[in-house]
């Protein structure tokens, strides 16, 4: 089952979107203009985290699908942005889960992330790679895990929030 999600509900709908995807396993394909270049991105170990909304001014200048990332200081990577988004399409599963969402430019590129399973280890194991970041940063002296370990915590749950406010 697919649905177009209209452009006067895209905030809206990326803030449910996210809620109810981070931490799935996700795939992006970015499809030129000209249907004759292709481009695939597994995130891997990197969970999806959400889909956010540029803004330039009050216009709508792009969208960005994000993946986790270990730098406490920029806990989201923005893997695939799509300037000048025109159409934005849901795909569910006979279930009714969101499988798959297209985002179209005006220029005819296409950029689609497939959701995967929901991974309980993902997030988990993004606070352990933040907090390994920010041990690492310190030199490797011991004596703060668990500071470092709190710290990642409340770093990574800070990031949640944002695409889902």
């Amino acid at each position: 089952m697919s649905k177009e999600i209209r452009r006067n509900i895209w905030a809206k709908f990326f803030r449910q979107f996210n809620a109810a995807n981070q931490y799935r396993r996700a795939e992006i394909t970015v499809v030129d203009r000209n249907k004759k270049e292709q481009k695939t991105i597994t995130l891997g170990d990197r969970p999806f985290l959400g889909m956010a909304i540029e803004k330039k001014g009050r216009l709508i200048d792009g969208i960005q699908m994000c993946a986790g990332n270990e730098n406490p200081d920029r806990l989201t990577e923005p893997v695939v942005t799509m300037k000048d988004p025109e159409r934005i399409l849901l795909e569910k599963d006979d279930e009714g889960h969101d499988r798959a969402v297209t985002v179209t430019a005006k220029d005819g590129t296409m950029a689609r992330i497939e959701l995967g399973a929901y991974d309980e280890q993902l997030p988990t194991d993004l606070v352990r790679r933040v907090a390994y970041h920010m041990f690492m940063r310190r030199g490797g002296t011991e004596g703060n895990a668990q500071d470092d370990w709190y710290t990642a915590e409340k770093k990574v749950k800070e990031t949640e929030l944002d695409f889902v406010r």
